[in-house]
């Protein structure tokens, strides 16, 4: 084994064993300590429904911002693929993201992260995300 690989590889255990030990792991320390919240706490987006069918369900009333933004990225993402005629499996095909994954975004049981949600914007050409707009009315007011 190369010599150099030593140290590298230890600090990849080391690196592997914190992420076991006290969650993700990066430069500055994990989310907790940086004072983060961890939206990997919250349920997934539908959990959070009190009323109705999701997407267009009503959410409770201590709903997390993500499952707002969870239920209007669900709606954001029917329109698109309705629009196009895409199925989940030609929007799969074409985005490299599984058919089981985008029908998880689809029916609110996953937040995606950042590469499947650049993956979904760039396949439709438009913005999926629905920022602020997506929360309630007077919820960002302080």
């Amino acid at each position: 084994m190369d010599l150099y690989a030593v140290p590298y590889l230890q600090h990849l255990v080391d690196a592997l064993d914190g992420i076991h030990d006290r969650g993700r792991v990066g430069p500055m320390g994990t989310w907790d300590d940086l004072g983060m919240p961890r939206s990997s706490n919250d349920k997934q987006p539908r959990d959070y429904v009190v009323d109705g069918v999701w997407p267009r369900a009503a959410l409770a009333a201590d709903a997390p911002v993500s499952a707002y933004y969870g239920q209007s990225l669900s709606r954001n993402l029917e329109r698109a693929m309705a629009s196009t005629g895409h199925t989940l499996r030609s929007l799969a095909e074409v985005t490299g993201l599984t058919h089981s994954t985008i029908s998880r975004v689809l029916n609110g049981r996953v937040m995606p992260d950042l590469g499947t949600l650049a993956r979904l914007e760039a396949a439709f050409g438009f913005q999926l995300w629905p920022g602020p707009a997506a929360l309630p009315s007077g919820s960002l007011e302080g």
